[in-house]
């Protein structure tokens, strides 16, 4: 358990950081199964900054080297989903508390990179939110859900 109270779980032999993130790969691979979706994709790597390094010269006993030391390691975004509808590219993050640092990540993906990140925010009476215009999930739906969980 982390320090939101999440605990890991494995579904598929797929690791996900919480059981909401679980759920929502359900629905999505569902989703996809169906071809109402394509290509999802799971803990996509977005960089939003290089890392940055420094070159020195270190004299050696008989010659002079180049060695390359980094001074600053890159910031990199990592999307819980990733998957195409209609033409166009959906980067979903599964949200249950948004820290400083996502906050801060979630402007530069659409500063740097004009990519908009679509927050699923975790409802603890029904479990998820689904954005309108997505198929709605039902108590049922969840109900079954439930018992092909692994």
């Amino acid at each position: 358990m982390n320090k939101y109270h999440n605990k890991k779980v494995t579904y598929n032999n797929i690791t996900f950081d919480s059981k909401k993130e679980r759920d929502y790969y359900i629905f999505f691979k569902k989703q996809e199964d169906e071809g109402l979706i394509h290509n999802l994709r799971l803990q996509v790597k977005y960089e939003l900054l290089p890392a940055i390094y420094e070159e020195k010269e270190v004299q050696l006993k008989t010659k002079t080297k180049l060695v390359k030391k980094c001074i600053q390691q890159a910031t990199n975004y990592i999307a819980d989903f990733v998957y195409e509808k209609d033409g166009e590219t959906f980067v979903i993050d599964v949200k249950g508390i948004r820290t400083k640092e996502y906050l801060l990540k979630k402007k530069m993906m659409l500063a740097l990179l004009k990519i908009k990140i679509i927050e699923k925010w975790c409802d603890r009476s029904f479990g998820m939110n689904i954005e309108q215009d997505e198929i709605n999930i039902t108590k049922e739906w969840l109900e079954d859900v439930d018992e092909t969980r692994t």
